[in-house]
């Protein structure tokens, strides 16, 4: 009885999974096609370029067929105070990071996307500096993930709807 009762689960189960295999994200960043010929980047040269090393390997090089664009991207990010204690030290911090993006296309110079993203995050202070300013790169980090993804389904809607 036992024999027959995982096989029917596992005929289940194979069924069940088998019908995912088709599965295909909404806005995927396989569907953008496009080439970067040249590009600007200014503000924070390695929040900068870290963006632009993600989008140039979404660029597709190999085809002649699609577009060629300019970027713009200009990134500035800013520390302050979020709360302090009753003596005056800062306890936590809120960091801001703003893109502007500017994607133009090359050869007509045609606007397609100009946006300002900004997010925010705010961290405690740890007990060591060294903990303290890695927990700052990896949250500026966290934020420039998520401006990316933000970027992606700005991309995803605007350009692909235009452009075909």
């Amino acid at each position: 009885m036992k024999k027959k009762y995982y096989f029917l689960i596992s005929c289940i189960l194979l069924i069940l999974t088998s019908h995912c295999t088709g599965y295909k994200p909404i806005f995927s960043s396989t569907d953008l096609k496009f080439k970067i010929e040249e590009h600007k980047i200014g503000g924070d040269k390695a929040l900068s370029n870290d963006l632009f090393t993600r989008l140039n390997r979404l660029s597709d090089k190999s085809n002649e067929n699609i577009k060629s664009v300019y970027l713009d991207i200009f990134t500035a990010k800013d520390k302050a105070s979020a709360v302090r204690d009753l003596t005056g030290k800062t306890i936590e911090y809120k960091i801001t990071l703003t893109i502007k993006f500017v994607m133009k296309d090359y050869l007509t110079e045609d606007s397609m996307l100009n946006e300002t993203f900004t997010s925010s995050l705010t961290y405690k202070i740890q007990d060591n500096y060294s903990e303290t300013v890695s927990l700052e790169n990896s949250s500026y980090q966290s934020l420039l993930n998520k401006i990316y993804q933000e970027l992606l389904i700005k991309l995803s809607e605007r350009i692909i709807n235009e452009w075909f």
